[in-house]
């Protein structure tokens, strides 16, 4: 029974049992099958027609970066590009587009910026029961049983600064300046006098707050196209029909402008296009009145990089003031931004949704396989069918993000069909190939609603769907043994693996989201950035006994699309009965 015995316990590994959920990203595991070298001949091998061979292993791997989408310019990105679809986003964005929430401006500018990192620590054991037909024994049939115990962790590393702008410092700035009659701002002197409360907004964050109004709906403190189709601040015309009561300066990095904020409106020296483009960084730049705004309202790119400051002017009596409406503007914001105190991480908290490290302990979805192998001359080539038992845990709680990777399949049933082949042209290397397709069967799932338009997935309300996909795994491996001694050798191989989009159909047609909107759903939200491509060199080394071996390698994914950049270290022990 020599090869075809460990060509199947090589195939314990080689074949692709993956641990998935429904929107499962990860690549396949080294030990999810066994060692990856090619079968050996086993030195013990005796006349006896049955063999039950077992083995054990032990698995890191890890991972903090994810490779891009087709649809992304940056090589690769934060494992939060392919958990919500991209690595930084704003709340509303979880939402419906047109979302409004008055009461709470952090949803519409604050960004969420989670850095996040995958550990495991998983053990697997595997048994393998193998009877030999014929009269030279080399047609086989058999099964393999492999059980994995996993420990993972999916931790939020910036726990404390997840959030742009908790505390307003990013978007707001407030500060005395001290002016003279050419707009400078030297270390205060007889000549220069004294501006209190000269501010500087970012645009993004005042077009998220909102003015109460008396028995009325609040108004949107900023206003794109008011009555007279020009943009307004707390209802005052802020372009140079209006002697340019504010302007803006461009930052490049969106942070907040050095040096002075008030300044007269000689120091203008650009005007803001409709989109909001038409400054270099730094720049001074005012609103024209004829120009029409509207397509900076959702621009929230270009907002971001727009900070309104105060015109100041002399009065007759020579005083360097802020201008009257620039005042108002700014009496306005600070009335508003008083009242603010929950942030947008808080706000998700309070409805269920926490970004909180995760850990998921616990029994893995059981493996089985039953298999006919043959040999020959130099090589030998086995056929499998498979199944995967949904004994994983199961993710009920869509609102613990993080919690996203099960230690299963989430209980879905999912079976394979591949082959395996070996060709030994010599004593000291042998060549084995094998291809597999998987396909997890459609099962339900508690998910947080996909809302029809939203750029962010996997934030909202949990609602039902059912999910159903397959994939395909291939290996080519190159196995060298060392020629006085062909118990002892090395492998390197390459992996391809191809998982295609995720099949997700929803239970309902609407949902209400947190802010008590009624709003349609689409699955395509969920689907999107769940097709995944993987591409991944491994190598091992293993040394053989009479009744044992010893293995231990290491793999890593170099390329890919939507596939972290994983990689793992195993050692595993197999004993020959």
């Amino acid at each position: 029974m020599n090869k075809r015995l460990f060509g199947h316990i090589f195939l314990i590994m080689t074949l692709v049992n993956l641990s998935l959920i429904g929107r499962e990203l990860r690549t396949p595991w080294s030990l999810r099958r066994g060692h990856l070298h090619a079968p050996l001949p086993r030195p013990t091998d005796e006349d006896g027609r049955w063999a039950i061979d077992t083995w054990a292993g032990a698995l890191h791997r890890e991972s903090d970066k994810a490779f891009k989408d087709k649809n992304t310019t940056a090589k690769d990105q934060s494992l939060a590009g392919i958990i919500f679809g991209t690595e930084n986003f704003i709340a509303l964005e979880a939402f419906a587009p047109g979302t409004i929430s008055p009461q709470n401006p952090f949803l519409a500018f604050a960004q969420l910026r989670p850095e996040i990192s995958y550990n495991e620590n998983s053990a697997y054991f595997g048994f393998n029961f193998d009877y030999a037909l014929g009269c030279e024994c080399r047609l086989h049939v058999g099964a393999r049983v492999v059980i994995p115990f996993r420990s993972i962790t999916i931790e939020l590393e910036n726990c404390c600064d997840l959030e742009e702008g908790l505390d307003l410092s990013d978007v707001c700035r407030l500060q005395d300046e001290h002016v003279d009659g050419t707009g400078q701002s030297p270390t205060p002197n007889p000549t220069t006098q004294r501006v209190p409360d000269c501010y500087a907004y970012r645009l993004d964050f005042l077009s998220s707050l909102f003015i109460e109004q008396a028995g009325a709906n609040p108004e949107p403190l900023v206003n794109y196209s008011n009555a007279m189709n020009r943009i307004a601040i707390a209802a005052r015309d802020i372009t140079n029909a209006n002697d340019t009561p504010v302007h803006a300066i461009q930052r490049d990095n969106e942070m907040a402008p050095n040096g002075l904020f008030c300044a007269f409106e000689t120091a203008v020296t650009g005007e803001i296009n409709a989109d909001g483009s038409g400054l270099v960084n730094d720049q001074r730049g005012q609103f024209i009145s004829t120009t029409d705004y509207t397509p900076l309202e959702n621009n929230i790119a270009a907002q971001r990089q727009l900070w309104i400051v105060p015109t100041v002017e002399v009065t007759d009596a020579g005083n360097i003031i802020m201008s009257t409406d620039g005042r108002f503007i700014g009496d306005a914001i600070q009335n508003i931004t008083r009242k603010l105190n929950e942030t947008a991480v808080v706000f998700f908290a309070e409805n269920g949704v926490t970004f909180n490290t995760q850990h998921n302990v616990g029994i893995g979805d059981i493996n089985t396989e039953f298999y006919t192998n043959y040999e020959f001359c130099h090589g030998m080539i086995e056929g499998i069918v498979g199944m995967k038992l949904p004994s994983g845990i199961k993710i009920k709680d869509p609102g613990e993000v993080l919690r996203i990777f099960s230690t299963g399949n989430n209980r879905h049933f999912e079976i394979k069909f591949g082959a395996v082949g070996t060709w030994e042209p010599n004593c000291w290397f042998i060549l084995k190939g094998d291809a597999f397709y998987n396909h997890a069967f459609k099962a339900n799932e508690r998910v947080a609603a996909p809302f029809r338009g939203a750029t962010v997935k996997n934030i909202g309300p949990a609602i039902d769907a059912d999910i159903s996909w397959h994939y395909f795994l291939s290996h080519l491996d190159f196995n060298f043994l060392v020629p006085c001694n062909p118990r002892v050798g090395f492998m390197v191989g390459y992996e391809l693996y191809i998982k295609s989009k995720d099949n997700v159909s929803l239970d309902q047609s609407t949902a209400t989201d947190f802010l008590g909107n009624v709003q349609p759903l689409d699955p395509n939200v969920l689907e999107r950035r769940t097709k995944v491509y993987g591409h991944k060199v491994r190598t091992e080394m293993f040394h053989q006994g009479d009744y044992w071996e010893l293995f231990g390698g290491w793999t890593t994914v170099f390329a890919g699309r939507n596939a972290p950049q994983e990689s793992d270290w195993h050692i595993g022990f197999v004993a020959y009965f």
